[in-house]
C-alpha cells in the first residue's frame, strides 16, 4: 500500500509512461526507482528501510515485496505470480526519455554493449548538430523501436529524431 504522496504521484507517472505493466509491476518499479533516487543507493536494505519509513511499514515487509518484484515467478509466494519480461519495458522507457529531451535534437545514438554473459550496457548519445557529410552514418532503425539485439559484443543503433 502506498501512503507517501510523492511515491503515489511517481507510481501514477510510471503507470502512464509504461502502460502495459500490471499494477503490481508498476508499483514495484515505481517503489524501487523512487527508493533508489531518494537514498542514492540500489541496496535492497537501504531502499527497504527508506520506503518502510516513508510508508509507515515494516522494513522486512517492504524488503520481501521489493525482492519479489525482480524474482522469477517460481521464487515468489502465491500461485498467480509472474516473471516480469524486462525487455518489454525498453521501448516505452526509451520513448519516455526521448520525450523529455529538447526539441532541437538532430540525432540520437544508442550504443549497446554486452557486459559478460548476463548484462547489457545502454549508452545514449545525443547530437544537437547535424552529422557532417563525410562521416559514415549508421542505418536508422525503423519504428517500433524494439529490435532484436545484435549478438556481437557491440551494436550501434541510430534513432532519427522525428
Amino acid at each position: 500500500m502506498l501512503k507517501n504522496e510523492y511515491l503515489k504521484q511517481w507510481t501514477n507517472i510510471v503507470s502512464q509512461k509504461i502502460p502495459h505493466l500490471r499494477l503490481p509491476e508498476v508499483v514495484g518499479l515505481a517503489t524501487w526507482s523512487f527508493g533508489i533516487v531518494m537514498t542514492k543507493s540500489s541496496s535492497l536494505s537501504k531502499v527497504s528501510k527508506f520506503i518502510a519509513q516513508v510508508n509507515g511499514e515494516k522494513a522486512n515487509t517492504v524488503r520481501q515485496r521489493l525482492k519479489e518484484w525482480y524474482q522469477e515467478a517460481k521464487a515468489k509466494k502465491g500461485k498467480l505470480r509472474r516473471t516480469l519480461d524486462v525487455s518489454s519495458c525498453f521501448a516505452p522507457l526509451l520513448l519516455w526519455v526521448i520525450s523529455l529531451l529538447p526539441a532541437n535534437i538532430s540525432t540520437i545514438f544508442l550504443f549497446v554493449f554486452r557486459v559478460g554473459v548476463l548484462f547489457l550496457l545502454l549508452l545514449l548519445m545525443i547530437s544537437f548538430a547535424s552529422i557532417p557529410p563525410n562521416c559514415k552514418k549508421p542505418t536508422p532503425v525503423s519504428t517500433p523501436l524494439v529490435t532484436p539485439l545484435n549478438p556481437t559484443p557491440c551494436s550501434l543503433i541510430l534513432l532519427k529524431w522525428l
